[in-house]
């Protein structure tokens, strides 16, 4: 049972990291087309520094976890928006199909949606936390 979750767990953070590696290579070409997929893959480069250094501070300090996290959150909605432009740029210049932008627009308004709601979230989590915090100060001081 623990081996077979183990090389799940392996195989999942293989597949993750093909998948991020096709990311960048795809952002690449296509930033030779227009300039907002270039941008799309410095913001999306940006958030993976910020993971990183985030995940050593995962257990010691869960703050500058949190913010690393929430700066991550923030690259890829400006990375999705981005995309989303240069897709737009492409059809009007007539280099992308209507069938083929539609579906991969929807979906990527989608995530920058949730994105967006999970930075809101993080920060309002933020804003209870010192408050409560605030209060437990004042009942033990």
């Amino acid at each position: 049972s623990f081996a077979f979750m183990s090389i799940f767990a392996i195989g999942g953070a293989v597949v993750l990291i093909i998948a991020a590696i096709l990311k960048l290579v795809g952002l690449a070409k296509a930033g030779k087309d227009n300039s907002n997929f270039k941008y799309a893959l410095y913001s999306i480069i940006i958030g993976m520094i910020f993971v990183c250094i985030g995940s050593f501070f995962q257990s010691s300090n869960a703050t500058l976890y949190n913010v690393c996290d929430s700066i991550n959150k923030i690259a890829d909605l400006v990375a999705t928006v981005l995309i989303i432009q240069g897709i737009m740029n492409l059809a009007i210049l007539g280099t992308v199909t209507y069938a083929i932008m539609y579906p991969f627009l929807f979906l990527r308004v989608l995530a920058g949606v949730f994105s967006c709601i999970s930075v809101i979230l993080t920060i309002v989590s933020y804003i209870l936390f010192l408050a409560y915090l605030a209060k437990a100060k004042k009942m033990l001081g």
